[in-house]
């Protein structure tokens, strides 16, 4: 689970926090924590410091999901449908008018878009007996984050260009690469190259 970050937020007259985000799910951006993934069915959590059955209604975008309850820890759990790609601001309330506590916003970008796979990918061996790879960069809606060399089906390196240089090994190499973007898509393959260094 994903932690919200956020601290909570109290009613319309100022009031103490009682309402609180606490997580979204999986976080399968690149990195730790960044508020991106690529699940768009998001399960929310929180606590609560009103009574067991208290409703809590999720928002996000000022739009109304639907309702949780308050358990009697004070934890409430709420599940979206599929939620389209884009940025939200999930907000979580109860009550009505003085009564009224809302959470802080916990923002979380959606993105299911698969990269495209890298193209031509070519394998040179060098007098040194490395070899450099290199291919023509893939695209994404929000951007590639970085790439991943295998070689033999196993996994050499992660890169956020579009070269690599493999240490002198003899043998015969097959090598290909996918690309990955912020959220954790991952491209499907390239086409695979095989060298031979003696």
């Amino acid at each position: 689970m994903a932690k919200g970050g956020n601290s909570g937020g109290g009613g319309p007259g100022g009031g103490s926090t009682t309402l609180v985000i606490t997580e979204f799910g999986e976080d399968t951006g690149t990195f730790a924590s960044d508020g991106i993934t690529y699940d768009n069915t998001i399960t929310l959590t929180g606590t609560s410091t009103e009574p067991a059955g208290t409703i809590v209604t999720i928002y996000a975008n000022g739009v109304n999901l639907g309702t949780a309850t308050v358990l009697g820890s004070g934890d409430w759990t709420f599940t979206t449908t599929a939620l389209a790609d884009g940025i939200y601001d999930f907000t979580a309330q109860t009550g009505k008018g003085k009564t009224k506590q809302v959470s802080d916003p916990l923002t979380l970008t959606i993105d299911t878009t698969v990269p495209d796979a890298p193209t031509d990918l070519t394998a040179t061996v060098l007098r040194s007996g490395q070899t450099r790879l290199a291919w023509t960069s893939s695209t994404d809606d929000v951007g590639i984050a970085g790439y991943r060399v295998y070689r033999n089906d196993v996994l050499l390196a992660t890169t956020a260009g579009t070269t690599y240089t493999v240490k002198r090994a003899r043998g015969t190499f097959s090598y290909f690469v996918v690309a990955f973007d912020a959220a954790g898509n991952v491209s499907a393959p390239s086409a695979t190259v095989t060298v031979t260094v003696r």
